[in-house]
């Protein structure tokens, strides 16, 4: 093999790990929950735990930090994570029963 092709080759496969790494990223990102605040700042985090007054949470990055719970906007955080599984779940919040499809109509 002539060292140009072989430099090709170990491009191409750089790249495509990059490539790789980089959606691994994206995937990682999608999963995070976010917590909208009463001033409207949003915050995203992968992990949580709440106390009595506080939300302790982690971000992307594995910084922890916490915000007092009387500060988050529980209705549009709400709104925000309805989608995550497992769900965000923060005290003072009305837990929303699952959808109950056609099939299980009254009789």
């Amino acid at each position: 093999m002539s060292t140009d092709y072989k430099y090709h080759i170990d491009i191409v496969a750089k790249c495509g790990l990059f490539a790789f790494l980089a959606a691994l990223l994206l995937v990682g990102s999608a999963n995070a929950y976010q917590v909208a605040l009463k001033d409207g700042t949003k915050i995203k985090f992968v992990a949580y735990r709440t106390t009595e007054t506080r939300l302790l949470y982690t971000d992307e990055h594995n910084h922890e930090s916490s915000i007092p719970l009387s500060s988050i906007d529980l209705d549009r955080t709400q709104q925000l994570n309805a989608e995550e599984h497992p769900p965000l779940i923060l005290p003072g919040m009305t837990v929303q029963p699952p959808a109950r499809g056609s099939d299980h109509g009254s009789r």
